[in-house]
Protein backbone atom coordinates (compact mmCIF):
# COMPACT_ATOMS: atom_id res chain seq x y z
CA UNK A 1 0.00 0.00 0.00
CA UNK A 2 1.44 3.35 -1.03
CA UNK A 3 2.03 6.00 1.60
CA UNK A 4 2.21 9.62 0.47
CA UNK A 5 3.69 12.31 2.71
CA UNK A 6 2.52 15.75 1.62
CA UNK A 7 3.48 19.35 2.26
CA UNK A 8 1.90 22.05 0.14
CA UNK A 9 4.04 25.02 -0.83
CA UNK A 10 2.27 27.17 -3.39
CA UNK A 11 4.04 30.11 -4.99
CA UNK A 12 2.14 31.93 -7.71
CA UNK A 13 4.12 34.23 -9.98
CA UNK A 14 1.98 36.74 -11.83
CA UNK A 15 4.06 37.26 -14.94
CA UNK A 16 2.47 40.54 -15.94
CA UNK A 17 2.63 41.91 -12.39
CA UNK A 18 5.95 42.39 -10.63
CA UNK A 19 6.71 40.14 -7.68
CA UNK A 20 5.22 36.91 -6.38
CA UNK A 21 2.67 36.08 -3.75
CA UNK A 22 1.79 32.95 -1.82
CA UNK A 23 -1.59 31.31 -2.36
CA UNK A 24 -3.15 28.02 -1.31
CA UNK A 25 -5.67 26.38 -3.58
CA UNK A 26 -7.64 23.32 -2.55
CA UNK A 27 -8.35 22.65 -6.22
CA UNK A 28 -4.66 22.50 -7.02
CA UNK A 29 -3.96 20.11 -4.16
CA UNK A 30 -6.87 17.84 -5.04
CA UNK A 31 -6.05 17.61 -8.74
CA UNK A 32 -2.32 17.14 -8.24
CA UNK A 33 -2.60 14.31 -5.73
CA UNK A 34 -5.39 12.66 -7.70
CA UNK A 35 -3.15 12.71 -10.77
CA UNK A 36 -0.19 11.27 -8.84
CA UNK A 37 -2.35 8.51 -7.41
CA UNK A 38 -3.67 7.62 -10.88
CA UNK A 39 -0.17 7.75 -12.35
CA UNK A 40 1.39 5.34 -9.86
CA UNK A 41 -1.60 3.01 -9.94
CA UNK A 42 -1.14 2.81 -13.72
CA UNK A 43 2.63 2.29 -13.35
CA UNK A 44 2.04 -0.59 -10.94
CA UNK A 45 -0.49 -2.09 -13.38
CA UNK A 46 1.90 -1.42 -16.30
CA UNK A 47 -1.03 0.25 -18.05
CA UNK A 48 0.63 2.16 -20.89
CA UNK A 49 -2.57 3.75 -22.22
CA UNK A 50 -3.67 4.99 -18.77
CA UNK A 51 -0.30 6.68 -18.23
CA UNK A 52 -0.38 8.15 -21.75
CA UNK A 53 -3.86 9.60 -21.18
CA UNK A 54 -2.66 11.53 -18.12
CA UNK A 55 -0.42 13.66 -20.33
CA UNK A 56 -1.93 16.73 -21.95
CA UNK A 57 -2.88 16.54 -25.66
CA UNK A 58 -0.16 19.12 -26.25
CA UNK A 59 2.50 16.90 -24.62
CA UNK A 60 1.23 13.87 -26.54
CA UNK A 61 1.68 15.74 -29.82
CA UNK A 62 5.04 17.27 -28.93
CA UNK A 63 6.67 14.07 -27.61
CA UNK A 64 6.49 11.64 -30.56
CA UNK A 65 8.20 8.81 -28.64
CA UNK A 66 6.05 9.23 -25.53
CA UNK A 67 4.58 5.71 -25.54
CA UNK A 68 8.02 4.17 -26.08
CA UNK A 69 9.32 6.12 -23.09
CA UNK A 70 6.35 5.02 -20.98
CA UNK A 71 7.06 1.39 -21.85
CA UNK A 72 10.67 1.87 -20.75
CA UNK A 73 9.52 3.48 -17.51
CA UNK A 74 7.18 0.67 -16.45
CA UNK A 75 9.80 -1.93 -17.38
CA UNK A 76 12.26 -0.39 -14.92
CA UNK A 77 10.07 -0.82 -11.82
CA UNK A 78 10.61 -4.22 -10.25
CA UNK A 79 7.70 -4.30 -7.80
CA UNK A 80 4.86 -2.42 -6.22
CA UNK A 81 5.40 1.12 -5.02
CA UNK A 82 5.72 0.91 -1.24
CA UNK A 83 6.31 4.57 -0.41
CA UNK A 84 6.09 7.96 -2.04
CA UNK A 85 8.16 10.55 -0.20
CA UNK A 86 7.37 14.01 1.02
CA UNK A 87 5.78 16.04 -1.74
CA UNK A 88 6.29 19.80 -1.76
CA UNK A 89 4.10 21.40 -4.38
CA UNK A 90 5.15 24.65 -6.02
CA UNK A 91 2.84 26.42 -8.43
CA UNK A 92 2.93 29.09 -11.06
CA UNK A 93 0.37 31.12 -12.95
CA UNK A 94 0.19 33.48 -15.92
CA UNK A 95 -2.64 35.86 -16.66
CA UNK A 96 -3.90 38.45 -19.07
CA UNK A 97 -7.16 40.40 -18.90
CA UNK A 98 -9.28 37.42 -19.95
CA UNK A 99 -7.35 34.16 -19.53
CA UNK A 100 -5.21 32.29 -17.06
CA UNK A 101 -2.93 29.26 -16.92
CA UNK A 102 -2.04 27.54 -13.64
CA UNK A 103 0.42 24.72 -13.09
CA UNK A 104 1.71 22.71 -10.14
CA UNK A 105 4.99 20.82 -9.94
CA UNK A 106 7.10 18.89 -7.48
CA UNK A 107 10.09 16.57 -7.16
CA UNK A 108 10.07 13.61 -4.76
CA UNK A 109 11.45 10.10 -4.14
CA UNK A 110 9.63 6.82 -4.70
CA UNK A 111 10.56 3.44 -3.22
CA UNK A 112 9.40 0.36 -5.13
CA UNK A 113 10.35 -2.20 -2.49
CA UNK A 114 13.90 -2.60 -3.77
CA UNK A 115 15.25 0.70 -5.04
CA UNK A 116 14.66 4.44 -4.88
CA UNK A 117 13.77 6.62 -7.84
CA UNK A 118 13.07 10.34 -8.13
CA UNK A 119 10.25 11.95 -10.08
CA UNK A 120 9.66 15.51 -11.23
CA UNK A 121 6.05 16.02 -12.35
CA UNK A 122 4.67 19.23 -13.88
CA UNK A 123 0.89 19.45 -14.29
CA UNK A 124 -1.25 22.19 -15.83
CA UNK A 125 -4.61 22.05 -14.03
CA UNK A 126 -6.29 25.20 -15.37
CA UNK A 127 -5.84 26.83 -18.79
CA UNK A 128 -8.23 29.14 -20.58
CA UNK A 129 -5.53 30.12 -23.09
CA UNK A 130 -5.33 26.63 -24.60
CA UNK A 131 -7.25 23.66 -23.20
CA UNK A 132 -4.94 21.22 -25.01
CA UNK A 133 -2.34 22.09 -22.36
CA UNK A 134 -4.43 20.56 -19.55
CA UNK A 135 -2.79 17.53 -17.96
CA UNK A 136 0.77 16.44 -17.27
CA UNK A 137 3.20 18.38 -19.41
CA UNK A 138 6.44 16.85 -18.20
CA UNK A 139 7.76 13.95 -16.12
CA UNK A 140 11.45 13.53 -15.38
CA UNK A 141 12.24 10.05 -14.08
CA UNK A 142 15.67 9.46 -12.54
CA UNK A 143 17.21 6.37 -11.03
CA UNK A 144 18.70 6.99 -7.60
CA UNK A 145 22.24 6.84 -8.98
CA UNK A 146 21.43 9.31 -11.75
CA UNK A 147 19.75 11.73 -9.33
CA UNK A 148 22.66 11.50 -6.87
CA UNK A 149 25.16 12.33 -9.61
CA UNK A 150 22.91 15.11 -10.87
CA UNK A 151 22.78 16.76 -7.45
CA UNK A 152 26.46 16.12 -6.67
CA UNK A 153 27.74 17.60 -9.93
CA UNK A 154 25.13 20.37 -10.10
CA UNK A 155 24.95 19.85 -13.85
CA UNK A 156 21.75 20.44 -15.77
CA UNK A 157 19.85 17.59 -17.37
CA UNK A 158 18.58 18.17 -20.91
CA UNK A 159 14.82 17.70 -20.71
CA UNK A 160 11.90 18.20 -23.07
CA UNK A 161 8.12 18.18 -22.83
CA UNK A 162 6.82 14.66 -22.24
CA UNK A 163 8.71 11.93 -20.40
CA UNK A 164 12.47 12.14 -19.77
CA UNK A 165 14.26 9.04 -18.42
CA UNK A 166 17.68 9.04 -16.79
CA UNK A 167 18.39 5.47 -15.75
CA UNK A 168 21.95 5.04 -14.51
CA UNK A 169 23.64 2.40 -12.35
CA UNK A 170 26.98 2.91 -10.61
CA UNK A 171 28.55 -0.19 -9.05
CA UNK A 172 29.86 1.35 -5.83
CA UNK A 173 26.70 3.36 -5.10
CA UNK A 174 24.07 2.46 -2.52
CA UNK A 175 21.74 5.42 -2.91
CA UNK A 176 18.85 5.82 -0.50
CA UNK A 177 16.52 8.66 0.39
CA UNK A 178 17.17 10.47 3.67
CA UNK A 179 15.03 13.54 4.37
CA UNK A 180 13.88 13.28 0.72
CA UNK A 181 17.46 13.70 -0.59
CA UNK A 182 19.79 11.08 -2.14
CA UNK A 183 22.74 9.80 -0.09
CA UNK A 184 25.38 7.24 -1.00
CA UNK A 185 24.84 5.27 2.19
CA UNK A 186 27.13 2.51 3.47
CA UNK A 187 25.87 1.50 6.94
CA UNK A 188 28.31 1.39 9.83
CA UNK A 189 27.61 0.76 13.50
CA UNK A 190 24.20 1.88 14.76
CA UNK A 191 24.52 4.60 17.39
CA UNK A 192 22.30 4.96 20.43
CA UNK A 193 20.66 8.30 21.15
CA UNK A 194 21.72 7.98 24.80
CA UNK A 195 25.40 7.63 23.86
CA UNK A 196 25.26 10.56 21.45
CA UNK A 197 23.46 12.79 23.95
CA UNK A 198 26.05 11.88 26.58
CA UNK A 199 28.88 12.76 24.18
CA UNK A 200 27.59 16.28 23.59
CA UNK A 201 27.68 16.99 27.32
CA UNK A 202 31.47 17.01 27.18
CA UNK A 203 32.54 17.70 23.58
CA UNK A 204 31.52 19.28 20.29
CA UNK A 205 34.65 18.15 18.42
CA UNK A 206 34.08 16.27 15.17
CA UNK A 207 37.43 14.53 15.59
CA UNK A 208 36.39 13.32 19.06
CA UNK A 209 33.01 12.20 17.68
CA UNK A 210 34.64 10.15 14.94
CA UNK A 211 37.14 8.69 17.38
CA UNK A 212 34.34 7.49 19.64
CA UNK A 213 31.71 6.49 17.08
CA UNK A 214 33.73 5.70 13.97
CA UNK A 215 33.33 6.66 10.34
CA UNK A 216 30.08 8.10 9.03
CA UNK A 217 27.75 6.09 6.80
CA UNK A 218 27.35 9.00 4.39
CA UNK A 219 28.61 12.55 3.98
CA UNK A 220 27.69 15.70 2.13
CA UNK A 221 29.17 19.19 1.95
CA UNK A 222 27.56 20.24 5.24
CA UNK A 223 27.92 17.23 7.53
CA UNK A 224 27.90 13.52 8.30
CA UNK A 225 25.21 10.83 8.53
CA UNK A 226 25.02 7.90 10.98
CA UNK A 227 22.50 5.12 11.61
CA UNK A 228 20.15 5.21 14.58
CA UNK A 229 17.81 2.45 15.82
CA UNK A 230 14.57 2.05 13.88
CA UNK A 231 11.45 3.56 15.41
CA UNK A 232 7.91 2.38 14.65
CA UNK A 233 9.30 0.20 11.84
CA UNK A 234 10.87 3.23 10.18
CA UNK A 235 14.55 3.95 9.62
CA UNK A 236 16.16 6.73 11.64
CA UNK A 237 19.37 8.61 10.93
CA UNK A 238 21.57 11.07 12.81
CA UNK A 239 22.83 14.04 10.80
CA UNK A 240 25.79 15.91 12.26
CA UNK A 241 26.24 19.50 11.00
CA UNK A 242 29.73 20.96 11.33
CA UNK A 243 31.70 24.16 11.02
CA UNK A 244 35.23 22.91 10.56
CA UNK A 245 35.94 20.57 13.47
CA UNK A 246 33.13 22.02 15.55
CA UNK A 247 29.77 20.24 15.62
CA UNK A 248 27.00 22.82 15.57
CA UNK A 249 23.86 20.70 15.42
CA UNK A 250 22.60 17.12 15.30
CA UNK A 251 19.22 16.20 13.81
CA UNK A 252 17.21 13.00 13.68
CA UNK A 253 15.89 12.25 10.20
CA UNK A 254 13.78 9.60 8.48
CA UNK A 255 13.92 8.52 4.86
CA UNK A 256 11.52 11.30 3.90
CA UNK A 257 11.54 14.02 6.55
CA UNK A 258 13.09 15.84 9.49
CA UNK A 259 12.04 14.30 12.83
CA UNK A 260 13.70 16.21 15.66
CA UNK A 261 16.75 18.16 16.80
CA UNK A 262 18.77 16.03 19.16
CA UNK A 263 21.31 18.71 20.10
CA UNK A 264 22.40 22.17 18.98
CA UNK A 265 24.78 24.77 20.35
Amino acid sequence: MRKIIAIILCLVCLFQISGCRSIFEDKEQEIYFKTIDELFAAIEDKNIEAIYDLFSPYAQNECLNLKDNIEELVSIFSGTIENIGEIIIASGASYDNENSRKNAYSSFPVFDGEKYYWFYIDLIYEDTFDESQLGITQIDFLSADAYYDFRSSETKQDTVIGLNIFNKKVDNYNIISINNYPYNYHPTETLSIEDVTSFFKSSTSLADFKKRFGAASAIDEFGFMYSLPDQNDEKRYLYISCDGDKITCSNVLSNYSYIDTLWEE
